[in-house]
């Protein structure tokens, strides 16, 4: 697999740019990487939001009630 990279050579990570909400998703499963990982990687590395408020983490092993949703 090709590996890719959020990251601006010099100028740090795309996801320090971002400053709008932000639904993060991902798999419940994948052949070829651990999903659970790379979605939360992304969402952690969006430092500038605020969990709950302006971020949230969705993957097919997060259920509904885990996120407070009815």
């Amino acid at each position: 697999m090709k590996s890719r990279t959020l990251g601006v050579p010099g100028r740090g990570s795309l996801l320090d740019r971002i400053r709008c909400l932000v639904f993060v998703t991902g798999a419940q499963e994948s052949l070829y990487l651990d999903v659970s990982a790379y979605t939360s990687a992304v969402y952690e590395g969006l430092r500038n939001l605020k969990e709950g408020n302006e971020k949230q983490l969705r993957s097919g092993m997060t259920s509904d009630l885990e996120l407070g949703w009815d």
